[in-house]
């Protein structure tokens, strides 16, 4: 349990440097509550990603966000 609360308090700061900022598969999108990280603060995550910080893209978003058919 310790272990686990330094290790979110550690992330929450980003006092960790070897911590990377996962890829956001092509159909998802940063978080915008909690700007990608996860965190609503140091003892909950987020409730709108849950924790992941990432959500799904809308249908116009991911269709705007494809390349152009030549």
């Amino acid at each position: 349990m310790i272990k686990l609360l330094i290790k979110k308090l550690i992330n929450f700061l980003k006092l960790d440097d070897n911590v990377e900022t996962p890829k956001i598969p092509e159909n998802y999108k940063e978080c915008p509550h909690c700007e990608g990280t996860g965190h609503e603060d140091l003892f909950y995550d987020c409730e709108k990603c849950n924790g992941t910080g990432i959500v799904r893209k809308t249908y116009q978003e991911y269709v705007d966000s494809l390349p152009p058919i030549k």
